[in-house]
């Protein structure tokens, strides 16, 4: 799948969601930062950035009660019966050439 925003740019848009959710629940910076247990300084590094730990990221998401969106998230791979088939033929290719002497 081709990406059209960087690495940075996602980053960004999370900050930005999550800041959404946090408004969208009426509390301040600093209540959220309470909540998941975190160090406010962590807290808006998220929101401007994007940036921080993935465990604080989950902690966030608890104290946002959004943690049930992760049930979803990476569940199961996409099926691509193209990148199946090629698959299926490398591993082919692979046994008979390891066969060979």
């Amino acid at each position: 799948m081709l990406s059209l925003k960087s690495i940075d740019e996602y980053l960004l848009d999370l900050g930005a969601r999550i800041k959404k959710a946090r408004i969208a629940s009426d509390l301040t910076q600093k209540e959220l930062a309470q909540k998941a247990g975190i160090p406010l300084s962590t807290y808006r590094r998220f929101e401007q950035k994007g940036a921080g730990s993935m465990k604080d990221f989950v902690k966030i998401c608890i104290a946002l009660g959004r943690i049930g969106e992760f049930e979803n998230l990476l569940s199961a791979p996409p099926y691509s019966p193209v990148e199946a088939y090629e698959k299926r033929t490398k591993e082919k290719q692979r046994v008979r050439h390891g066969t060979q002497s």
